[in-house]
């Protein structure tokens, strides 16, 4: 293949592993093109054509390079649907994420150490933040978000880096913690505090952030 994305490889390991076939043979290239079709119909209709998306054993022949003296140029489309076949929304999100993969590794022990000191959630009122101001959480570069305040309490993600939510996620909360949880090589999750705390069939004390659901990390 010319000029192959330098994500392709991690793609197709991801792919491998998902649907546990590592190609050899040209039987099992069409066994993972079988697969990989079976779960796109499984996630049903895609765009104006009210079909699964589908990808042909050909392609599947040019990405895993099967052919020899293989020149073929593979598709974003391709790539596309292959990243969805696997849980991704498009080919341009498993390339920002591999990125961001790649930055997290970079995260050492003693960076993490040095800078966590310089984000104190503690000190972040959010009952005074008024429409239309900025807020920024967490440590930039590395880890962090900039809030829009929308209304009390309302807040909307304008610009993040490595955060679980994205820009344009928008939610309500009366203030900021640091998950207790560590994690190797990577800076804590920050933590949202939910602005209902009775909410039916939820079970967490803010006395024991780790009881804290994920869904409630910025």
């Amino acid at each position: 293949m010319k000029n192959p994305p330098a994500e392709l490889d991690s793609l197709k390991k991801e792919i491998e592993d998902k649907f546990n076939i590592y190609p050899e043979t040209k039987n099992d290239y069409i066994t993972l093109a079988f697969q990989i079709n079976k779960k796109l119909k499984d996630l049903g209709q895609r765009g104006s054509t009210n079909a699964p998306e589908s990808i042909s054993e050909e392609s599947i022949y040019k990405v895993w390079g099967y052919r020899k003296n293989n020149d073929a140029i593979i598709s974003v489309k391709v790539l596309g649907i292959l990243a969805r076949s696997i849980g991704y929304a498009s080919w341009n999100k498993y390339v920002e994420d591999c990125k961001k993969n790649e930055v997290s590794k970079s995260f050492t022990p003693e960076l993490i150490d040095r800078v966590s000191k310089f984000f104190r959630p503690e000190l972040i009122n959010v009952s005074q933040i008024r429409v239309d101001e900025e807020v920024t959480v967490g440590w930039p570069p590395y880890k962090y978000a900039i809030l829009k305040c929308k209304d009390d309490y309302e807040f909307e993600i304008i610009e993040a880096n490595n955060t679980k939510n994205e820009v344009g996620f928008i939610f309500l909360t009366t203030g900021f913690h640091i998950s207790p949880i560590k994690k190797e090589n990577s800076f804590p999750d920050i933590i949202f505090e939910p602005y209902y705390d009775d909410i039916e069939g939820e079970n967490w004390t803010l006395k024991d952030l780790t009881t804290i659901p994920e869904k409630y990390y910025l």
